[in-house]
């Protein structure tokens, strides 16, 4: 029921109701800078400032990384899964889906497929990252618990392991 509900219930990002709450934020916002200006503004510029600084330490991380593989690519990348015979597509939508999500601090990151979510890749929440992952690979995702996956390889390998949809053309169909 989950796969199916994933398919054909999708939220599309533009609803209405979502205009509704950034309404409602917006007037308890311009309420409270309204009535306590310096408390507002001073609450305002310290949560600027964190999200700068932690996106700045993030960019510094991942910069520090990127230097250390600078003859690494997505072939390297591909080279790592030889012995586990996964199949290319699956690799190919892992790592653009993980390319896209560090676009904006680190653009062409060189993974590796034991890169670490949490602690070298800086990725908090899997499941939005795993959907996209499952969208872009053309997979139908059974339910999987976000603590196991640790790193890149893992992911691609819960994708390998999952059934394709029956519709879909493998990789060496196309080649015959």
């Amino acid at each position: 029921m989950r796969d199916l509900a994933r398919l054909f219930l999708q939220i599309r990002p533009h609803q209405w109701y979502g205009w509704i709450i950034l309404a409602v934020l917006l007037f308890f916002y311009g309420y409270g800078f309204w009535h306590h200006p310096w408390v507002m503004g001073s609450l305002t510029i310290l949560v600027v400032v964190w999200a700068q600084s932690s996106n700045v330490m993030m960019r510094y991380r991942l910069g520090i990384l990127s230097a250390s593989r600078t003859a690494e690519s997505f072939y390297t990348f591909t080279r790592s899964f030889a012995a586990h015979n996964v199949e290319p597509w699956v690799i190919r939508a892992v790592y653009e889906q993980v390319q896209d999500y560090l676009s904006l601090a680190h653009p062409d990151f060189p993974l590796r497929a034991e890169d670490r979510f949490r602690e070298d890749l800086q990725i908090k929440n899997l499941t939005d990252l795993v959907d996209e992952t499952a969208r872009r690979a053309g997979r139908a995702l059974s339910d999987f618990n976000p603590d196991s996956l640790k790193t890149v390889g893992d992911l691609v390998l819960l994708f390998d392991q999952q059934a394709q949809p029956i519709n879909a053309v493998s990789f060496n169909e196309l080649l015959l």
